[in-house]
């Protein structure tokens, strides 16, 4: 069984006013008070369907 991995997704935007999905062992994570915890999920296309839920862009 695989095992799940925590998403987050920036609070902020970019220029083109796109957020930023990361996992949990992310280099490039953000500070944690600029990110949003979406969930404990299995792939990414999961985490890309939250996110496309919660946020426009």
């Amino acid at each position: 069984m695989n095992k799940g991995i925590y998403y987050y997704v920036t609070i902020s935007t970019d220029q083109e006013n796109y957020h930023y999905l990361h996992r949990k062992e992310c280099k490039r994570m953000p500070a944690k008070e600029d990110i949003i915890f979406i969930g404990t999920l299995y792939n990414l296309n999961q985490a890309l369907s939250i996110a496309r839920i919660n946020f426009k862009k």
